[in-house]
């Protein structure tokens, strides 16, 4: 209902190195979702638009990406090689800030779920508690589960 991870609601607070990792992190997370944001998003896209039955979602979204994703990037390198002489500084930049940008993706799914549960805890400290009352017996009922 609200959108919490077990993580966030168990009492994960994010610290200054936290918060200071995703402010200098933001400017090389642009970079990589700037550049794999059409790569990335056309599958999904194709999918939305073609694709008449669900069960073959995965399908239109893995073929399209095999096919798109290189031609892609093969012709974005060749537009950077077109205007400067960093075409191979970029196609090593284009792996490297694709999974930066997913690790800086998650973090900061993380830090805006901690601002949720403490924006909760103020608004709604009803809803709060029953939250870590929850997850409290839930806890307790593994433990003694021994899982």
């Amino acid at each position: 209902e609200h959108g919490l991870s077990d993580r966030v609601v168990a009492g994960w607070k994010p610290g200054p190195g936290f918060r200071l990792s995703l402010l200098a992190g933001a400017l090389p997370a642009v970079y990589g979702y700037l550049n794999h944001l059409l790569p990335c998003g056309l599958p999904a896209l194709i999918d939305r638009k073609f694709n008449r039955w669900p069960c073959y979602e995965a399908t239109y979204k893995y073929v399209s990406g095999l096919v798109l994703a290189p031609l892609f990037y093969f012709l974005q390198i060749k537009l950077v090689a077109a205007l400067t002489d960093l075409e191979l500084w970029y196609a090593i930049s284009l792996p490297l800030t694709g999974f930066f940008t997913d690790w800086y993706g998650r973090r900061w799914a993380l830090w805006r779920e901690a601002r949720r549960l403490a924006k909760l805890a103020v608004n709604r400290a009803d809803q709060f508690n029953e939250l870590k009352s929850s997850r409290l017996s839930a806890e307790t009922c593994l433990k003694t589960l021994h899982v």
